[in-house]
Formats: structure tokens, C-alpha cells, sequence
């Protein structure tokens, strides 16, 4: 258990798509969190994976990939007024988290 990623102790049902943990390196995932995140310290911005199957999600209607903004430090960027998280997008499927991310912020480097 030892050499075990975080979302691997806390989420071992969770399957994570490979290009996942190679765009997003570092395992942000806390034992408190409702699914595994994981965070690109190059570009600030964390992704949250919930299950493949919508019936296992932890909230019920989610789509299974969650972008917000986050600081040098990986933690959420709230909007001052409401203290909502600053989600960027939240879709379905790896190709559509592909697309925001050419579309929208030149992240994706094929």
C-alpha cells in the first residue's frame, strides 16, 4: 500500500483515463473529497473524476469530469462575492475535457 497514488487508497473503484494522470501529475486527492482531483502545477488548474458509471457517482445528475481554477498551491479559487468554486467546465467524456482545453486555454499539447 505503500507505493499506492492517494485516489488509489481513497477511490479504488474509480477508474482514471492514462491522459488524466499525464496532463494532471499531481495526485490532489483527499480522503475528504466526494472523488479523486488531480492538479497541473503548470497551469493551475485541478480536475475532479468521478465514476465512469452515473449511477456510482457521489451526486447524483454530475457529469464525470469537473475543471475549476486553482492557486500556485492546488487549492479551489473561489469567487469572492458568492465563495463559489470557479468551476471552468464540467463534462462527460476525456475528449470533451480535450476540447475545452484547446478551445479555451491552449493547455492541450498533443
Amino acid at each position: 500500500m505503500a507505493n499506492m497514488n492517494k485516489h488509489e487508497i481513497y477511490f479504488p473503484e474509480i477508474t482514471i483515463p492514462k491522459q488524466i494522470r499525464d496532463f494532471f501529475p499531481a495526485d490532489n486527492t483527499s480522503k475528504n473529497d466526494v472523488c479523486p482531483s488531480f492538479y497541473s502545477t503548470e497551469h493551475n488548474v485541478t480536475i475532479f473524476v468521478d465514476h465512469d458509471n452515473p449511477a456510482k457517482r457521489a451526486i447524483s445528475g454530475s457529469c464525470r469530469f469537473t475543471l475549476i481554477e486553482t492557486d500556485d498551491d492546488g487549492n479551489p479559487i473561489d469567487l469572492w462575492v458568492s465563495w463559489i468554486v470557479a468551476e471552468l467546465v464540467a463534462v462527460e467524456t476525456w475528449g470533451e475535457v480535450i476540447t475545452y482545453l484547446e478551445n479555451n486555454h491552449n493547455l492541450w499539447r498533443r
